[in-house]
């Protein structure tokens, strides 16, 4: 894994939580006018907010998600009204899951809506937005009226299941799952339906769902469920095999959410029949490296390392658990293990990471130690030694410039060499 990549990734949903922010702000305050001037919404800027909301929805189609957000905080700002903009925003805030907000411009557009425009997909995606920020109540009341409406519609169905479910109702989930299941027979609704049996300790009507569902798919989910059937039968060598084969259908380290969080259980799973499973802990510790969820990355790194270990292993885990402080700002703990891992394998990676780590701990416009000097210095040369000749000059030109007494002569000797290579 490459620890630099990793700290320059920004969360687009942390993207989104700024900018969601400055646009609940400019809906809140509305459009603004002057004293004795025409009406604001006048028919160019009606056309201008149309203009600016039709290329928010071609970015969106391309999924330019925050310049299409941007194009829609400024048809708002224009024509606060405008139900198609609040709609397309209030879509695209709940998918980054920012339900709060979600449920103000859907309310908002709920009260715009003309009689004759069809509003079940708008009360839908209210209901889940309210269902997401923990209304369940309010959500359940959404549903229910729109199943009234379409008593077999599965959406509806698989939703009131999963708001029964999340309040413990388990046999009310059974019966609208079932329900769903008869209209939509696939393993997304069996692996729903399982986990209510399994809920309702009805091992037998799970293992059996459970097992029907991977007729059809590898999904991890039907793994982990027929997995803790096991255990709770205390079949734990099957109980293994099957958070096994779910921990390798979960997908990769980099991982959505709610896969991260799948796959993250079922490697606890692993680990607790098999705590000495070094490469699921390697593969468990880099998740949650990834996911920012560094106490728990360096717990496991720290067990790998009481291992016996190959050097390359030995590295991994060292590099693993020294970025790991990193992301958690101990820069100490960090360059101890950076260095510690630079006696197995002298890397350029290594010395950027304590370089890293050292300006982090001194600050943006702190002064360098005697580690980072080093570190920096070691990188020209590295540099050199694999022909990136324009890298070592600029690291030697900044130890020239910004620490003019470390190791003046060396510094100017190397620099004057590699000058002189340059074409």
């Amino acid at each position: 894994m490459c620890g630099i990549r990793k700290r320059k990734y920004l969360s687009l949903v942390g993207v989104m939580g700024v900018m969601l922010a400055i646009g609940t702000l400019l809906f809140a305050l509305g459009p603004r006018r002057k004293e004795g001037s025409a009406p604001l919404l006048q028919e160019s800027v009606k056309a201008s907010a149309q203009a600016y909301y039709n290329q928010a929805e071609a970015l969106w189609r391309q999924g330019q998600v925050l310049d299409a957000a941007g194009y829609l905080w400024r048809a708002l700002e224009l024509d606060p009204n405008h139900l198609d903009a609040l709609i397309l925003y209030a879509d695209i805030v709940l998918a980054h899951q920012a339900y709060e907000e979600a449920v103000i411009y859907y309310e908002r557009a709920l009260a715009l809506m003309p009689p004759e425009r069809e509003t079940k997909s708008l009360l839908m995606s209210l209901g889940n937005a309210y269902q997401g920020k923990g209304d369940l109540a309010k959500a359940q009341e959404i549903y229910e009226s729109l199943l009234q409406k379409e008593p077999k519609d599965p959406q509806l169905l698989l939703a009131l299941g999963d708001v029964h479910f999340a309040q413990n109702a388990y046999a009310q989930a059974e019966s609208y799952y079932r329900d769903a299941l008869a209209q939509v027979a696939t393993p997304y609704v069996q692996i729903k339906l399982g986990n209510t049996y399994l809920a309702q300790n009805k091992l037998n009507e799970a293992e059996e769902i459970f097992t029907e569902a991977l007729k059809t798919t590898s999904a991890a989910e039907a793994h982990l469920g027929l997995g803790e059937i096991y255990m709770r039968r205390g079949e734990n060598g099957k109980a293994l095999q099957q958070y096994r084969e779910g921990f390798k259908a979960a997908g990769p380290a980099v991982a959505p959410q709610a896969q991260y969080q799948l796959k993250s259980q079922l490697g606890e799973r692993i680990l607790e029949l098999e705590p000495d499973d070094v490469s699921t802990r390697f593969e468990l510790a880099e998740l949650y490296q990834e996911q920012h969820v560094f106490e728990a990355a360096i717990e496991h790194y720290q067990k790998i390392l009481a291992y016996r270990l190959a050097p390359e292993e030995r590295l991994r885990a060292l590099q693993g658990l020294g970025e790991s402080y990193l992301g958690r700002a101990d820069y100490e703990s960090a360059k101890v293990h950076f260095k510690a891992a630079l006696k197995i394998a002298e890397t350029t990676q290594l010395y950027e990471l304590i370089v890293e780590a050292e300006q982090r701990l001194v600050g943006v416009q702190g002064k360098l130690g005697e580690d980072g000097l080093q570190a920096l210095y070691t990188l020209a040369r590295l540099y050199a030694q694999k022909d990136q000749v324009p890298k070592a000059i600029d690291i030697l030109k900044r130890l020239q410039h910004e620490y003019p007494d470390y190791r003046p002569a060396e510094v100017a000797k190397l620099l004057s060499e590699l000058i002189s290579k340059k074409p």
